[in-house]
């Protein structure tokens, strides 16, 4: 298969570890969002969580992604584990919290265990004008600086934290990764990313559970928006 890139961008984001928080107290109080989310959960399941006002989202297993919130509020959101009968003297512990864009309408949240009851949540962009069609953006999660091949193209180091968008001209880009060992760049794996005509898929580049080795995984599609019929006109 022979796959090209017309072009690509680096770095496009730069963007949080995982296990980063700021605390809302350093936050302007009056920053509101407005916005939809869903969760990936990776590496463990996520259990059922509050958030808001009230609003609750239901088990997320492994690998998977929840139902699309609509949620309007506070820049910083979040979440306290949703129990049966909750105690109204004793508030929820949060368990999780993350800053949201500003400038995003749609974000997916991959949702990782950071020790034990407490989650740490990564902001992936999912607006269509960020990722349009056949592109498709490569984020580094690990904490190693990475070599990246889109393509035909030269190779592009990826720092952690950060991620490259790409483009190519069929409807496939192979994606080669190496990391540096004992001074050299060593080859890890190659894939095969298949291209969307409504852009995307995000592709994560993460460690394994505890560590392990290096992995890479897409995440699911948007749902697309089905379009509104009108009424027949008799």
């Amino acid at each position: 298969m022979n796959c090209f890139i017309r072009h690509f961008i680096l770095p496009v984001v730069l963007l949080g570890t995982l296990h980063a928080q700021i605390p809302a107290a350093d936050l302007p109080a009056e920053e509101q969002v407005s916005l939809q989310f869903r969760l990936m959960a990776w590496l463990g399941d996520v259990p059922a969580l509050n958030y808001g006002r009230h609003q609750k989202i239901d088990l997320t297993e492994t690998a998977t992604v929840s139902e699309i919130q609509t949620y309007s509020g506070p820049i910083t959101l979040k979440f306290t584990t949703a129990v049966e009968k909750p105690d109204p003297r004793k508030p929820a512990p949060v368990v999780a919290s993350v800053l949201l864009p500003k400038d995003s309408k749609r974000v997916t949240l991959l949702t990782v265990p950071a020790g034990r009851a407490r989650y740490a949540m990564y902001v992936i962009p999912e607006d269509p004008a960020g990722l349009p069609a056949k592109h498709t953006r490569i984020h580094n999660l690990t904490t190693d600086r990475l070599l990246v091949a889109l393509g035909t193209n030269a190779p592009v180091e990826l720092a952690p934290a950060t991620s490259v968008i790409a483009t190519a001209e069929g409807a496939a880009l192979v994606i080669r990764v190496a990391r540096k060992t004992n001074g050299q760049w060593r080859e890890l794996f190659n894939n095969v990313v298949e291209m969307s005509d409504t852009g995307g898929p995000n592709i994560m580049l993460i460690h394994g559970q505890q560590g392990a080795g290096l992995g890479m995984f897409a995440v699911p599609m948007w749902p697309a928006t089905k379009p509104e019929t009108s009424a027949a006109t008799p």
